[in-house]
Formats: structure tokens, C-alpha cells, sequence
């Protein structure tokens, strides 16, 4: 199959699990970037960023449409998230121009740790919601932002852990949300998160403008199509099925 017809085609369906479970951008995108196209990992990180930055952005208009966003959660997850990406990512852009190679190979274990941990924490979401009881509002907002800072350092790093990890932060502080409510926020933050740490790579020179192009063009009607269906379909199965891929991938990279 021809190269930018490949990744077309990678686009419409990484597109289409966004939209429809929040997850699975950069725990895919990035993995393939680098095992599939042989891309180097802060490359393959930058343009994931750069991808994903547009492709979230327009789910989260498609959630916000349907009201499926807890605008409060957002705002205290993105404080945190924000100012921990800009960092994390001026200390890629350091680490890179001073030790190339070493920097690239932890990014790529670093890549594979995030994912087998996020696979991990995906399976136990049942555990998670029967363990930890609603929390005040006080400790909502704090934990928020200290997961904001985990997710925004994880994401400039590996472009992984925006989607997945906040979704397990929702499961922790907002007992019995709807997996409508906690796809839809997820959505939103990462959308606003991935902007900001997409701007950063762009201004390291870590982002292949060309493969961002042929991504979004399969990627902006496949995170519709997935945003549209959030509504209609179970997700038990394909947290299974997210689960046993995002754990094969990470040991790949190991």
C-alpha cells in the first residue's frame, strides 16, 4: 500500500477511536510512528502532538455541541496540564540538542512504561470506581491539578497518558459519571492540552508537517463519526480490546 495512502488510512481509524472512547491517540499514533514508519521518537512524538491537536479539537466542538463536558473538571485538569507540557517540552528541546541519542532512547521507554501503565489502569477501571467514593470539592480541584501536571509532563514526553489517564482521574473524583460526560471531558482537555504542547514542538522542530497533513485528512471524519456514536455505544469491549493492544504495543517498545 502506498506511503501516504497508509497513513490516510492510520488517521481514519485513530480518528475514530478518539471521537468514540477518548482514547488511543498517542498510545497508537506515536507507537506506530516510530515501529511502522521508523520515525525517531521526539519526531514521532511532535507530529502525534500536532495531529492530535486538531483531530481533538474538533471532537471537543462535537461534545461541547451535545453537552456531554464537565466544563469545572477542564479547567482545574488544564491548570495543571498546561505550564507542566510547556516545560516538559523546553527540557526535551534542551536534552535533545545536548544528548540526541540517550534523549531519544528514553523517550522511546518512556513511551512503553506510559503504555503498559495506561493498559493496566484501563483494566482496572471496575476496581477503581467501587474503591474510591465521591470527593469533596476542595480535594477535586487539588487532585485535578496534580494529575493536570502528570498528564501535561507524560504528554510533552511521550504524546501518551492525556486521553487514558484523565480518564482514570474522572473515575477517581467523579463517582458514577456517564461515559458519555468522561469521554467528552476528556476530550475537551486534551484538546486545549495538546494545542499547547504542539506549539512547543513546532517551536523545537520536532513535527513532520507532511505526515500531519495526511493524518488529519483521515482523522477529522473519523473523530466525528466516533464523537457522533459516544452516545449509542457500550464501551466495555472496547476498553478490553484498547487494553490488550496499548499493553502489546508497550512491550514492543521495551
Amino acid at each position: 500500500m502506498p506511503y501516504d495512502l497508509s497513513l490516510i488510512l492510520i488517521g481514519l481509524g485513530i480518528g475514530f477511536l478518539v471521537g468514540l472512547t477518548g482514547v488511543g491517540g498517542g498510545s497508537l499514533m506515536t507507537p506506530i510512528l516510530v515501529l511502522v514508519m521508523g520515525m525517531p521518537a521526539a519526531v514521532a512524538v511532535g507530529t502525534d502532538l500536532a495531529y492530535s491537536a486538531v483531530t481533538r479539537t474538533v471532537g471537543a466542538v462535537v461534545h461541547i455541541q451535545q453537552k456531554t463536558v464537565k466544563i469545572d473538571a477542564v479547567k482545574w485538569l488544564a491548570t495543571g496540564s498546561v505550564p507542566a507540557a510547556l516545560i516538559s517540552t523546553v527540557l526535551v528541546g534542551y536534552a535533545l540538542r545536548s544528548a540526541k541519542h540517550f534523549t531519544q532512547g528514553f523517550i522511546t521507554h518512556a513511551l512503553a512504561a506510559v503504555l503498559i501503565f495506561v493498559a493496566v489502569s484501563l483494566l482496572l477501571r471496575p476496581w477503581l470506581e467501587n474503591h474510591f467514593a465521591a470527593v469533596s470539592i476542595n480535594r477535586q480541584r487539588s487532585f485535578s491539578i496534580a494529575m493536570g501536571v502528570l498528564i501535561g509532563a507524560l504528554v510533552a514526553l511521550t504524546s501518551v497518558g492525556g486521553g487514558s489517564l484523565t480518564i482514570v482521574a474522572l473515575v477517581v473524583l467523579y463517582k458514577g459519571i456517564s461515559t458519555s460526560d468522561m469521554i467528552g471531558t476528556d476530550v475537551v482537555h486534551a484538546a486545549i492540552l495538546t494545542l499547547v504542547a504542539a506549539s512547543a514542538h513546532i517551536f523545537i522542530s520536532t513535527v513532520d508537517f507532511h505526515v500531519t497533513l495526511l493524518l488529519l485528512v483521515g482523522s477529522l471524519p473519523g473523530v466525528i463519526i466516533g464523537s457522533r456514536l459516544t452516545l449509542h455505544v457500550p464501551d466495555t469491549y472496547l476498553r478490553l480490546g484498547m487494553a490488550g493492544t496499548l499493553a502489546f504495543v508497550g512491550i514492543r517498545l521495551i
